[in-house]
């Protein structure tokens, strides 16, 4: 009997280190540059054609920013508090000292993640390299945060940029190690595939909320709004949209290639006509 029970407990125990784990959202900094060659040395003929996912798909976005409405109707009235408190100056916060514990820097933000931007640190000397070598054309080269997920949940991320003819779909997930699953050609795609970017990012933002060891949850707290905020809107709705339009097309120069990578390390993905390189960082 005392077996079965030593046997129920180690169950358990799994059990609860499982839950913890699929409620973990780790983010990883994710570097990519995508080059031309210029100098290309092949007779080789390429007859297969990229087969794109038929699964829904994420992309990168701006998040939509908002004023609120009403803080254009406040109009500021001379009292005596008013009057109080002209002469005093603002508090120096350089001469505060924060303590780094108690700045909680582990907590995942999802809002944060599939913004595109320039800064590179992995590979910004790569990246100066390619640029100053002839016989090599930089097409893109940029970063992103992001979770990887479990492969049966990964989504693939599309990313097109038809003025400069290229794209990638690009699937980073877990299993026993780290995986990516890229798919990036040259030319464009006419891709049918839903994007789910917002909802995806709203699942994640749910699971903070709903995780019992989020400090930034008190479900006692009631806050009772005499009126509900109206907002305008300042900037496009996400995802970021192209206006061009789709060349549909077979795409013949492409890399499809599925591999084990590992954490801070540059992973090269190679054809006779461009390159993509990747760089997958836990943040």
């Amino acid at each position: 009997m005392r077996f079965y029970k030593i046997i129920l407990i180690i169950i358990i125990q799994s059990s609860l280190v499982m839950t913890e784990e699929a409620l973990e959202l780790k983010e990883y900094q994710i570097e990519l540059i995508i080059f031309k060659h210029l100098n290309v040395e092949t007779d080789e003929i390429f007859d297969d054609n990229l087969i794109t996912p038929s699964d829904d798909v994420l992309s990168f976005y701006e998040p939509k920013l908002q004023i609120n409405k009403k803080s254009f109707d406040v109009k500021v009235e001379e009292n005596f508090f008013n009057k109080l408190f002209t002469s005093l100056k603002p508090l120096n916060i350089k001469n505060i000292m924060i303590n780094k514990e108690d700045v909680s820097s582990n907590i995942s933000n999802p809002k944060s993640w599939y913004r595109k931007n320039n800064n590179l640190e992995t590979l910004n000397k790569l990246n100066k390299k390619l640029l100053k070598n002839n016989n090599y054309e930089v097409l893109d080269s940029f970063s992103w945060v992001q979770n990887i997920e479990d492969k049966e949940s990964a989504v693939y991320l599309h990313h097109e940029v038809i003025e400069k003819q290229y794209g990638f779909l690009l699937k980073l997930y877990r299993s026993r190690f780290l995986h990516t699953d890229l798919k990036a050609y040259l030319g464009s795609i006419n891709l049918s595939s839903n994007d789910i970017t917002k909802f995806h990012i709203k699942e994640y933002e749910n699971r903070l909320l709903e995780f019992p060891n989020n400090n930034n949850t008190n479900n006692n707290i009631k806050i009772n709004l005499n009126k509900a905020n109206e907002f305008i809107d300042i900037n496009s709705e996400m995802p970021i949209q192209n206006n061009q339009k789709s060349i549909n097309g077979e795409i013949k120069l492409f890399i499809d290639q599925n591999k084990r990578i590992f954490n801070n390390e540059i992973h090269y993905f190679d054809h006779p006509y461009f390159g993509v390189v990747i760089s997958v960082k836990e943040i």
